[in-house]
């Protein structure tokens, strides 16, 4: 089951949000944002209490853009999405748009060191992956945040070491190019049709 958001374009900050920025989709519903995209949304306990997924089907598969924290509410929210909606396709790329727990959290259960993935490709910007291997770096940050993100994402990304590719900039894979970012290594661009 998906639905079709209806377009209300708002800018604001500089970004312009097609579906404006109230559009508040039910969580782990997908929605279809153009032939072989869609987007989902996934709620998160804490203060920033959701995140956006995406979901892009090709041929014989599925690219998912990001994870979402390791919590049983995702972990049910992508079972129901993998046997439903993604029809059992197997997953054959996740990208990693940066390595916050809200997005890269949901690659390994490491409880069990089970990737949670298992036929995926995991593909990131260059600078993703040297930051939060970088032990200088990490030696900067307090307890906390060493624990968090730097340890976390790095137990995350390990299992995945021999399938990782990285970019740089530019085509990620047909239709999905690397565009540069204030803020974070790289956002994606998805070439789609005009809205």
């Amino acid at each position: 089951h998906t639905s079709m958001l209806e377009p209300k374009p708002e800018l604001y900050r500089g970004l312009t949000y097609p579906w404006g920025r109230g559009a508040n989709p039910t969580p782990g519903e997908p929605h279809r944002i153009a032939d072989g995209v869609y987007w989902t949304r996934f709620a998160m306990p804490m203060s920033l209490d959701h995140i956006n997924l995406w979901l892009l089907q090709d041929e014989d598969g599925w690219t998912v853009v990001d994870t979402c924290l390791n919590i049983p509410t995702a972990r049910a929210a992508w079972e129901q999405l993998f046997t439903g909606f993604m029809q059992g396709k197997p997953v054959r790329r996740v990208i990693c748009t940066h390595m916050h727990p809200d997005h890269s959290a949901g690659l390994t259960d490491m409880s069990n060191g089970q990737l949670l993935f298992p036929n995926a490709e995991l593909v990131m910007h260059e600078n993703e992956l040297a930051h939060w291997f970088d032990d200088g770096a990490m030696a900067k940050v307090d307890e906390r945040s060493a624990q968090l993100y730097f340890q976390a994402g790095r137990e995350q990304v390990a299992p995945y070491k021999k399938r990782t590719r990285l970019f740089r900039e530019g085509e990620v894979f047909p239709s999905v190019t690397a565009v540069p970012s204030h803020g974070h290594p790289c956002r994606l661009g998805i070439d789609l049709p005009p809205l």
